[in-house]
């Protein structure tokens, strides 16, 4: 997902559960598990001569310039740490992203009152950015004032 969004302009919204860093990938995970993903899946390390330009086509941090997608981030409080980067790198371009943190959760949400949420907030994002349609009763009364901010910001 993060590569098409890096690299087409084709989506009008996304919706999405966490991002994947470089960083995420090969600092937080400790160097055992860096040593994994760079042995068996071939993944380069941060500091690799050439990491750069490995990341670049596909990590959204590093192309935040480029993103124009609307991007509805619902992480849980386990996978956030692996988002930081991205999401600060998209504001830092103005670009329309909205994140919501899941308390408690890992990286698959199992509580019901956050699923029945997601759900809703999914709904109700892509109707507003693809049919710019407003619930009357919004799942939080301030996200329309909030996301057409955004909009305005990213000149949409």
């Amino acid at each position: 997902m993060e590569w098409a969004l890096s690299n087409s302009d084709k989506y009008a919204a996304a919706s999405i559960s966490s991002f994947n860093s470089p960083v995420c990938y090969m600092a937080l995970g400790g160097p055992a598990r860096a040593d994994v993903f760079r042995e068996k899946w071939g993944l380069k390390g941060l500091t690799d001569a050439d990491a750069h330009a490995y990341w670049k086509p596909a990590a959204i941090a590093l192309n935040a310039d480029r993103v124009r997608t609307p991007i509805l981030v619902q992480v849980s409080e386990y996978d956030l740490p692996c988002g930081i980067d991205t999401f600060a790198a998209l504001r830092e371009q103005r670009r329309p992203v909205e994140m919501h943190v899941f308390p408690g959760e890992f990286h698959l949400k199992w509580q019901p009152a956050h699923r029945l949420a997601l759900y809703q907030r999914n709904v109700q994002w892509f109707k507003y950015w693809l049919l710019d349609a407003r619930y009357e009763d919004p799942i939080d009364p301030e996200q329309y004032e909030r996301w057409s901010k955004l909009k305005e910001e990213a000149g949409l």
